[in-house]
């Protein structure tokens, strides 16, 4: 792959298919890859993604607490770059749900409000 962050979002949307199809090892491994290949590029985004696949591999296995406090990480690093804020509202309402996402960061421009749209992000965790 001549790009290499193009590398790491394919091995973050890896862990993301993974922790949908309930396999939860590789979706870890992928997670890690993640991390791994982001520092070797000095690509602090590759983290974000890597929280974003832990936050919904924890949602998944009923581990909010846990879910609550990777997106607390990916929070204060999106507020310090000022990149990729609109994952901490949606990791949110994977949590909460979209009601309560809606209300963190509403600066985020979503195409068709926050309620709905963060609705839609909801439903990924709740149609499995």
């Amino acid at each position: 792959m001549p790009n290499p962050v193009e590398l790491v979002k394919l091995r973050s949307a890896e862990a993301v298919a993974h922790a949908m199809a309930d396999d939860v090892g590789t979706a870890r491994s992928a997670a890690g890859d993640t991390r791994y290949l982001a520092d070797g590029i000095a690509y602090r985004g590759g983290h974000n993604l890597a929280d974003v696949a832990d936050i919904l591999l924890s949602v998944l296995a009923g581990d909010h607490e846990g879910a609550r406090r990777t997106r607390s990480e990916l929070d204060a690093r999106t507020r310090t770059s000022g990149g990729n804020t609109y994952w901490v509202p949606i990791a949110t309402s994977w949590i909460d749900g979209s009601l309560a996402a809606a209300e963190h960061l509403p600066a985020v421009g979503w195409v068709d409000g926050p309620v709905a749209s963060l609705g839609r992000w909801a439903a990924v965790v709740t149609r499995r």
